[in-house]
Formats: C-alpha cells, sequence, structure tokens
C-alpha cells in the first residue's frame, strides 16, 4: 500500500492518492483518497485494516497528530486515537 508521498516534478506537491501494488505481479489498483496530504507518515495493518498515522502536511507545518483506518465496509478513512 502507497500512502500519499511527495511529488517533486513538474510542481512540489504533497499527495493524497492511496494505492495498492503487489511487487509479484505488478498490478495496481487505488483506493478512496487519503483525507489530507500526507507524507513522512508510518503505516500498519492492525486486525486486518490498514492504519496511517503522523507525517507532515508540507515541509513547512507542524507534524500530524492524528491516525486513520480505512474502514472496508464503508470504504473510508475514519480517524481512530490510542491509548499508550
Amino acid at each position: 500500500m502507497i500512502v500519499g508521498g511527495y511529488k517533486k516534478f513538474p510542481d512540489k506537491e504533497t499527495l493524497t492518492s492511496v494505492e495498492l501494488f503487489n511487487w509479484k505481479t505488478g498490478e495496481q489498483c487505488y483506493l478512496d483518497e487519503f483525507p489530507h496530504p500526507v507524507r513522512g507518515h508510518s503505516g500498519a495493518v492492525i486486525d486486518g485494516e490498514p492504519h496511517i498515522c503522523g507525517g507532515t502536511f508540507n515541509e513547512t507545518t507542524q507534524p500530524i497528530k492524528l491516525c486513520y483506518k480505512h474502514n472496508k465496509e464503508s470504504l473510508e478513512w475514519e480517524p481512530v486515537s490510542f491509548v499508550l
């Protein structure tokens, strides 16, 4: 799964795209856009659902302090919180 990222050319842009890529077959598909542009984030699959946390909107903003999970039934990204 590839979520967001930074596109340098032709214009500097932080991305909202989400795609699945099978490195064995080369197949790819796209999921619903992430709720906001994100780069420098982390992710994991927890209980079968992808979770994305942190990152930044761009090089000049404060870090994002939110986590999101992709709900496979509603096909939407939902904010979640974790208690440490």
